[in-house]
């Protein structure tokens, strides 16, 4: 009788286990840190407007920092408009904010911009309250405002709505059961 009850503990024993692995095996942990979120989010924008051609303008996103930077402007019109020129200025605007901008100023002969155009430069910092809540939505809405000084001493402005072109993120999900 003792090894009767002996052999079914064991038994009982042994079918535990078994359906203990079974369970280990098809499941998948998920790193609290990991659920729902992104590490890292790059958005690639562009856009055109009348006069000016806005390429490869990125937003890096991560846990702790934001980038935004590389943006390329091509001018449409003929280059002799510009050559002459002593005034260029540049900001681009998230949500009617100002997020980044530049000016190029000379006095006594031109910026050359169409020489200083290929790249706008890049700023980085910590995540503000206002960068920790940007979106997909937020990026969107972003736009460029141009203002230069033609060769006829004319200013000019211009704003350029951009849009998402590519968009690259790390999302750790939790696996569906």
């Amino acid at each position: 009788m003792k090894r009767k009850w002996l052999l079914y503990i064991i038994i009982i024993l042994l079918c535990s286990n078994l359906i203990t692995l079974y369970f280990l095996w098809n499941s998948r942990p998920v790193v609290e840190s990991q659920k729902d979120t992104n590490n890292f989010v790059l958005y690639e924008l562009e856009g055109k407007g009348d006069n000016w051609q806005v390429n490869d303008y990125k937003v890096l996103k991560t846990t702790t920092k934001i980038k935004r930077s590389l943006a390329r402007l091509v001018y449409l019109g003929e280059s002799n408009q510009l050559d002459q020129s002593t005034y260029f200025t540049f900001q681009v605007i998230e949500e009617n904010k100002v997020v980044y901008s530049n000016e190029y100023t000379s006095e006594g002969g031109s910026i050359s911009i169409l020489l200083n155009i290929d790249d706008l430069g890049s700023i980085e910092s910590e995540l503000t309250k206002f960068d920790m809540d940007i979106s997909r939505e937020n990026i969107e809405n972003t736009e460029i405002k141009l203002i230069w000084e033609d060769n006829n001493g004319k200013i000019n402005e211009e704003t350029i709505k951009l849009s998402i072109i590519d968009e690259v993120s790390d999302v750790y999900l939790k696996p569906n059961k």
